[in-house]
């Protein structure tokens, strides 16, 4: 029986368990070519990167950093009662 969390179970694979595990492998590398495509060139500066360390951000990162500077944004227009 497989127990949950543990990695080293035998699994007896058929051909559903094989066909569920190439339809995976393709997902990924169709994503990760996905995620490799950037408009910006090799060899370019970054347009946006970081304070301390100089390098370019990721885009998680960006989207971070602009939710807090919307939510800070939108507190201070509620207290000077700006909509």
């Amino acid at each position: 029986m497989r127990r949950k969390g543990l990695r080293g179970n035998i699994i007896a694979w058929n051909d559903r368990l094989k066909a569920a595990g190439k339809l995976r492998e393709q997902s990924q590398s169709d994503n990760e070519q996905a995620q490799t495509t950037t408009s910006v060139q090799s060899g370019e500066p970054f347009l946006i990167t970081s304070e301390r360390t100089r390098d370019g951000i990721q885009l998680s990162s960006l989207k971070t950093a602009l939710g807090r500077i919307t939510t800070t944004a939108q507190a201070e227009a509620d207290q000077l009662d700006i909509q």
